[in-house]
């Protein structure tokens, strides 16, 4: 089972934004594409890159992890999605998904920075990771840095909406 369009070609796909000339940017966005594509088999669909100063808004789930002192990414999540998310990475029905799902999106989320942390290591944007923590039918798990633009990466999942958005202090976010 899986979302409405899944397995989508790559016309609007993280690789048409992988070229980004942000480096953070590229590196979130390649890792996101890869570890939903590996993990959970489903493709990422990159939408729009933009520049933001207010939280990512009203989602069911959210995971959050500080990459060190100053630097933080969000990923905000319907239900539905992060079911078949985490469906897919275990190998169950969706709808036995639920007892999972804060385990499975922090899985997720912590593989997402990992691969990015790799992509950045030998950069001036490197950082740190901690612990991710994830937020079901709540706001953000992490309170978001006030007047610190972050850089929102909006896209689908099949036909279900999956934002990520990160906040680096001292990283022009610039994309």
């Amino acid at each position: 089972m899986s979302p409405s369009g899944s397995h989508l070609t790559e016309t609007n796909s993280a690789a048409k934004f992988m070229n980004s000339s942000n480096p953070v940017v590229a590196a979130f966005i390649e890792s996101a594409s890869e570890a939903i594509g590996k993990m959970a088999m489903f493709t990422l669909e990159v939408e729009a890159i933009d520049i933001v100063e207010a939280p990512l808004g009203s989602f069911e789930l959210v995971a959050a992890m500080a990459l060190n002192p100053e630097a933080l990414i969000v990923m905000g999540l319907e239900r539905q999605l992060a079911q078949y998310l985490v469906a897919g990475m275990i190998g169950v029905d969706p709808s036995e998904a639920n007892e999972f799902l804060e385990d499975g999106i922090g899985e997720l989320l912590n593989v997402i920075a990992g691969g990015a942390k790799t992509r950045l290591k030998d950069t001036e944007s490197s950082f740190e990771l901690t612990l991710p923590k994830v937020a079901v039918d709540s706001k953000s798990p992490i309170d978001e840095p006030g007047g610190t633009p972050g850089i929102t990466i909006s896209g689908r999942v099949g036909a279900e909406p999956l934002a990520m958005t990160i906040w680096i202090q001292g990283v022009d976010v610039g994309t």
